[in-house]
């Protein structure tokens, strides 16, 4: 619905039907406020209950709907000022008369704005803080999620590492007593066959003893050696993969560090932006205030010109009169 404020406000008018016109703009005006706050709403709850991505959702939720608030509230702002601030420029070359009339008008209508703009803050601050308790329980809900997740694959690891613990030393076991009983096996033959002939060769069967014996030290010497080296590499190998797995886990949690600073700088600067588009809100009415303070100053220094013109004119106009008379007579 569109009103011609020239029209309604040219001598003659109406005053109820004025007013009557001027009380539907203004239920316009929060008819479209309210409006927007709907659709606002709407799209939180379809998002909300679409299920949308942790990340995906996050960045909507903080960017694109505080944008997409914005830029309402400021068109209908926008709207809103430049229908008073074409009324206002049109009353000022109105007579002193409707100059009153109008400047009673104006301020029933800024009372209401402030109660309008008192009512409009109220809602951004509960939406605000809807937004970070919705925020929080998201940041919680995946935070608890990757605790979950990383539990569950150190348990896996350590029954891995269990196991092939558990088998290796099953495989030294079986191959350490195979290579005994083989060892005993030939000790045995040997002590049999040289009863068989201790008799015939003693002296050779010492020296015979002697040889098995230096081999059979050697042998288990280098048994000893290669179990000590496999030790060793198997400690080796251990600790390179316990620096491999922690190394991991630090650039993990170095990541999710980041991640976790790269959102709360995004939302201290969506914090700031709202701060400062609100400032320069405040500031842009402040100014409009302080230009309608002077159109009034202006419009009483004019009618005062205006009388005192007029005035004078009179005066003149009786000295003459009072002049001539006196010629005559």
């Amino acid at each position: 619905m569109n009103f011609d404020l020239k029209k309604l406000l040219t001598p003659p008018f109406d005053e109820g039907e004025l007013f009557k016109n001027l009380k539907m703009l203004l239920k316009e005006l929060q008819i479209k406020n309210l409006c927007a706050i709907e659709i606002q709403r709407l799209i939180r709850g379809t998002l909300a209950r679409g299920g949308v991505k942790e990340i995906r959702q996050a960045y909507i939720i903080k960017h694109q709907l505080p944008r997409a608030q914005a830029h309402i509230r400021g068109f209908l702002q926008l709207k809103k000022w430049r229908s008073v601030l074409r009324g206002r420029l049109q009353e000022w070359a109105a007579t002193t008369i409707r100059a009153a009339w109008c400047g009673m008008l104006d301020r029933r209508t800024v009372r209401r704005m402030k109660n309008i703009k008192g009512e409009f803050d109220l809602r951004d601050g509960m939406a605000l803080n809807i937004q970070r308790v919705y925020q929080g329980h998201l940041g919680r809900l995946l935070m608890q999620k990757i605790r979950n997740k990383y539990a569950r694959i150190a348990l896996i690891e350590a029954q891995k590492q269990a196991r092939l613990e558990q088998n290796a030393t099953i495989i030294q076991r079986v191959h350490r007593g195979h290579a005994s009983r083989l060892v005993t096996e030939e000790m045995r033959k040997e002590r049999d066959r040289l009863r068989a002939l201790e008799l015939l060769h003693i002296k050779m069967a010492r020296i015979l003893q002697r040889v098995v014996r230096g081999m059979f030290g050697r042998t288990v010497a280098k048994l000893a050696r290669a179990a000590k080296e496999l030790e060793e590499y198997k400690w080796r190998c251990s600790r390179k993969i316990q620096c491999c797995w922690r190394g991991k886990l630090g650039r993990d949690k170095a990541r999710l560090l980041r991640e976790f600073r790269d959102y709360q700088k995004a939302v201290n600067a969506a914090t700031k932006i709202q701060s400062a588009w609100r400032a320069f809100r405040g500031k842009y009415i402040g100014k409009v205030a302080a230009s309608l303070a002077g159109l009034r100053k202006l419009e009483q220094t004019a009618a005062c010109k205006i009388q005192s013109s007029w005035r004078a004119r009179i005066g003149r106009i009786k000295a003459k009169d009072k002049a001539a008379a006196e010629k005559k007579k």
